[in-house]
């Protein structure tokens, strides 16, 4: 008895030490998954925040490139403007200074008791010294001072109100001159030579004429101002870069140059003012050759490093990352239509990564910590839950044995009855039949997560494509606008352009005649070349009025069935005195439905525009032909014709196939608008074929039977 006593002792102990290993390998295998995930789920969100990290910063950076690009290229818009103001302001100065050297000449403003007097210094130069805010004249020591010299620069005197309005109303501009062939000169604000001289500014025998911003000027076969690059003046004023315009009198002498300077100090002010949120950034405004015209302070020490890259620069449209002093830079470049010019800014990579890498570190960083804390907070409660069901299932496991022991002591303590329950471990069966439960119901509720995301991913491709759809409307609109406010640019361009010349030319025969320059006996015909250029602005004007109330369809066409051929007839009587116009008519041509005034205004523009367009005297033909459909009219000469390059844009308003809105070929670009309109109010339509050195023809195609929606 004593024996199995001691044997049931020995068991328990073992019972016991068993079931305390037990205890702790199901601790141990608890815990030990969770630390593992722990470690995993840290290292992949750091890994996964990184990486998100990388592509925000990217993201942004491209934006705000983007946004700094969009910024140049509103700069350059706005230099782009204030160039081209200065040019077509010099252009009216050009036109003005033609009209006043064109002999004979008497003044014509308030300048009739005007003496022109020069101080000769001993240097053998010529100046004339001013106290008041005038202009002054002068000449170098190289200049002889003929009577024709000193009476150019008595006119260049008129100039003078137009050089002071030009620098008042335009900061940039620091001075408006003239100057002759001869190195002599007239500028505005006046210039005290002799300080100039003794300064050693500037040159007693200088020669003008052999700089720059002479030279181009004077060599410009086209007549129009040019700008010259970045120099240093022959004044005070040092750097700077001019805009300059040859002066030709009326018989095509070359009488001088009108140039205006503007200093680097007045272009970084009032043209290169570009700022920039990055500290280090600057702007530069480079030439057509890639060489610096003028450049913000920021920019000087990178000068020697960016003249080995700016000539690509210029040549480039897209961002360019270049390494400047050992440090990244991003190089933007928008281009100045009007002088070919480029505005380049240049900004440091770091300074906008920099402040991108803190923000996005510290959100991530902010990120991170939520993540972990409550991730840790996760696994914790997870384990908590794990370590009391490990004990639960290890009580449960272990009682059988327990119970067993139990029995054991009972019988150690002398009780051999002891009732000890069966166990059917039935638990396993249950185990299995809540595994396949649960398994079912994770099949199920994966499933309607997959449907659910199916539904999701639909939906987002619907409203995706409604997106789309909405982006592509509103692009569209957005082009149609920037095509309405072009084409309403031009046309106010174009209108005040045929404005312009006549009006200017009226003032000039107005003042002329009042300031009795002209003769009496030459009075009607100054009165009748006003007239002419009246007759010319009341003809775009009405044009104009015509055009717009045929487009708006204002009631204006009084549609009625014609007999074609009497149309046609009443049409060949008109230019009966026209031997080089003939009209070929077939008879029997069906009644069409037209407005008489208009359709006879159609064919006038074609006819005359075959005139105008042709050598004088030569044929011009009218001919009449039918289907069933349609009544086909063709005007056909045999002039100059129409390039490939001009025939898209000839029905187009104000469009001139001559280019030139000043030449010798009367009209304003309105008459082959005005005729598309009424055909295409007329339910028809216009063709033209053209070959340059063999003439044009025009083809009107009217409906005979037209559909209701045809007529207007």
């Amino acid at each position: 008895m004593k024996k199995f006593n001691k044997r049931c002792t020995v068991f328990q102990n073992i019972f016991f030490t068993f079931r305390g290993r037990m205890l702790i390998t199901l601790c141990f295998l608890s815990i030990s998954p969770l630390l593992i995930i722990l470690y995993f789920a840290l290292t992949g969100s750091e890994t996964m925040l990184y990486m998100t990290r990388k592509q925000i910063e990217t993201s942004i950076l491209n934006d705000i490139t983007h946004l700094h690009q969009e910024n140049l290229d509103k700069q350059a818009a706005r230099i782009n403007e204030q160039l081209n103001s200065l040019e077509k302001q010099l252009q009216l100065v050009q036109i003005a200074a033609s009209f006043l050297f064109t002999a004979p000449y008497r003044p014509y403003n308030d300048f009739d008791d005007y003496i022109l007097k020069l101080t000769k210094e001993e240097e053998g130069y010529y100046w004339e010294p001013v106290d008041e805010d005038v202009s002054n004249a002068g000449a170098t020591a190289r200049t002889t001072l003929t009577p024709e010299v000193r009476e150019r620069l008595a006119i260049s005197k008129s100039l003078e109100p137009i050089f002071q309005q030009i620098v008042q109303q335009n900061d940039q501009v620091a001075a408006i001159y003239y100057i002759g062939p001869q190195s002599y000169w007239r500028i505005y604000p006046k210039m005290n030579v002799k300080q100039e001289i003794e300064h050693g500014y500037l040159l007693p025998d200088e020669d003008l004429t052999t700089k720059n911003f002479f030279l181009l000027a004077a060599q410009s076969s086209t007549n129009q101002p040019v700008w010259t690059g970045r120099y240093v003046d022959l004044t005070h004023r040092q750097e700077m870069f001019s805009l300059s315009t040859p002066i030709y009198d009326r018989q095509g002498r070359f009488v001088g140059v009108i140039g205006m300077d503007i200093t680097i100090s007045q272009a970084l002010e009032h043209l290169l003012n570009v700022t920039f949120h990055e500290p280090s950034a600057y702007a530069l405004l480079i030439g057509k050759d890639g060489k610096v015209i003028a450049y913000q302070p920021k920019a000087k020490r990178d000068l020697p490093f960016l003249a080995l890259h700016l000539h690509e620069v210029a040549q480039t449209n897209k961002a360019v990352s270049l390494s400047i002093r050992g440090q990244d830079r991003i190089v933007l470049r928008s281009a100045i239509p009007t002088t070919g010019w480029s505005l380049v800014s240049i900004i440091p990579k770091k300074e906008i990564v920099d402040p991108i890498k803190q923000i996005t570190s510290d959100k991530l960083a902010d990120y991170k910590t939520s993540f972990s804390f409550q991730f840790i907070v996760l696994l914790c409660s997870v384990g908590v839950i794990l370590l009391v069901s490990s004990f639960f299932i290890w009580n449960h496991f272990t009682n059988p044995i327990k119970q067993l022991t139990d029995g054991l002591s009972s019988v150690s303590a002398g009780d051999f009855q002891p009732k000890i329950p069966i166990s059917s471990l039935r638990e396993f069966q249950m185990l299995h039949s809540s595994f396949n439960d649960m398994a079912q119901k994770l099949d199920k509720l994966i499933r309607s997560y997959e449907q659910l995301h199916r539904e999701l991913e639909q939906k987002v491709e619907e409203r995706t494509f409604q997106l789309a759809k909405v982006n592509e409307s509103l692009r569209q609109t957005n082009d149609k606008l920037q095509q309405l406010e072009q084409t309403r640019r031009e046309m106010f361009e174009n209108i005040a352009h045929d404005l312009k010349t006549p009006i200017t030319l009226i003032l000039g025969y107005i003042d002329a005649i009042l300031d009795g320059i002209v003769d009496r006996a030459k009075s009607h015909e100054y009165l009748g070349r006003m007239k002419k250029h009246l007759h010319a602005i009341n003809h775009l004007v009405k044009g104009i009025y015509e055009l717009s109330c045929i487009e708006n369809q204002k009631g204006i066409f009084q549609f009625e069935w014609v007999d074609a051929n009497c149309f046609f007839v009443h049409m060949q009587d008109i230019y009966k005195h026209w031997g080089h116009l003939s009209f070929r008519i077939p008879e029997h041509l069906p009644a069409i439905y037209i407005d008489v005034k208009y359709m006879e205004r159609a064919l006038y523009n074609l006819i005359d525009n075959a005139e105008k367009y042709s050598e004088a005297g030569s044929p011009i033909e009218v001919a009449v032909e039918y289907t069933d459909a349609h009544l086909m009219i063709t005007v056909r000469d045999y002039g100059w014709g129409i390039s490939k390059e001009d025939l898209p844009h000839i029905f187009n308003r104000f469009y001139r196939v001559d280019k030139a809105r000043n030449s010798d070929i009367p009209g304003n670009g309105l008459g082959l608008a005005i005729v598309k309109e009424i055909v295409q109010a007329h339910g028809g339509t216009i063709e033209v074929k053209s070959q340059r050195g063999k003439g044009t023809s025009f083809t009107l195609f009217l409906p005979i039977q037209p559909n209701e929606g045809d007529i207007s």
